[in-house]
């Protein structure tokens, strides 16, 4: 990438499409921008964005609770990382279908998904059926703007969860109540730059006794731990549609929890989660299929079964001034063959 984009710099070739936010916000100083030679663009989308975030192995007893698992996301400081590594560029993830009509964090249930729903009352939590899901659980998602590095308040929160799920912080250290074993765990990595996103992360779960480190591993590696679930957590990306089907199936369901090398990385294993993903397979319209996916997607933000991260609702683009384009552009596509 760096090559290419010395390449672009000096007109060998004509566009430059970014995926590097620290480069687009600082990187751009050179003589065909300050001349107006090249123009530089942000172009919105409505392409739905993957399922991407810190999954955690529910089949590891220690993030069993869904209690501990909401805890440690408390943790994960994105307005500060988003600041001071990602340039602004990002918006928080609050859905498993980030920028998509599928996204259930903006409103409460609707009537629809309230009878897909409501039979199973007793093992959903009851917030889900009063508000609109938060990752705060004391504040609106859409309040959140310190980025100060500050989060005592969220500690606090978390530490309460962490305390009613049987862990107790004793001289620095989070111990369980029972066993007394202290809580640690490993974070499997494949690429080397998310390394500096997660060690603030791992610097806010030290400061509330949790010991955990990082592991990079190359690619053959990381697919057979991946395959065996040979992880405590892992980032990862699950790709999404505009048509979500059977791939949620293969995602969430618990009949693929054991299956080696399936891709239910956070060991999903709820009656709900199976009905709701069987339900969006068999959908005869689009709204029922809408309804569906909503409803599974609030089952799974409020059972917490990953750190959701971030994503990215426009191209970024750079190209020499000798195009054109249509005025409205494509929604679900950057439509560069359409330029001229």
């Amino acid at each position: 990438q760096t090559i290419a984009f010395e390449a672009f710099k000096s007109g060998e070739f004509d566009t430059f499409i970014e995926y590097t936010a620290k480069n687009w916000a600082s990187g751009y100083d050179f003589p065909g921008l300050r001349d107006h030679k090249v123009i530089k663009e942000e172009i919105q989308h409505q392409i739905p964005s993957g399922t991407q975030g810190f999954f955690f192995n529910t089949r590891r007893p220690l993030f069993e609770s869904v209690k501990v698992r909401q805890a440690i996301g408390l943790l994960f400081d994105f307005e500060w990382t988003n600041k001071n590594i990602f340039h602004d560029a990002y918006t928080r993830n609050t859905t498993y279908f980030p920028n998509s009509i599928y996204d259930a964090s903006l409103t409460k249930p609707s009537k629809a998904e309230l009878k897909l729903l409501n039979p199973f009352q007793d093992i959903l939590p009851a917030n889900l059926y009063l508000q609109p899901f938060s990752l705060n659980n004391t504040q609106s998602k859409h309040s959140s703007s310190n980025t100060s590095g500050n989060i005592r308040h969220k500690q606090r929160q978390a530490l309460t969860l962490l305390n009613e799920a049987g862990w107790q912080l004793k001289n620095g250290t989070l111990y369980h109540s029972e066993s007394q074993q202290p809580f640690e765990f490993e974070i499997l990595l494949r690429q080397p730059s998310i390394k500096r996103v997660i060690e603030p992360f791992i610097e806010n779960l030290r400061k509330t006794g949790i010991k955990a480190t990082a592991r990079l591993v190359d690619a053959n590696q990381y697919k057979v731990r991946l395959d065996d679930f040979d992880f405590d957590m892992t980032t990862f990306v699950l790709s999404q549609s505009l048509s979500p089907s059977h791939e949620q199936r293969e995602y969430f369901h618990s009949s693929t929890r054991d299956i080696k090398g399936s891709r239910n990385y956070a060991g999903v294993n709820h009656p709900a989660v199976d009905y709701l993903t069987e339900t969006i397979i068999s959908a005869k319209t689009r709204q029922e299929l809408i309804t569906a996916t909503k409803a599974l997607d609030r089952v799974l933000l409020w059972n917490h079964y990953i750190v959701p991260n971030w994503h990215l609702n426009y191209h970024r683009i750079a190209y020499w001034d000798k195009f054109k384009k249509p005025e409205q552009q494509p929604p679900y596509n950057l439509g560069f063959e359409n330029w001229w």
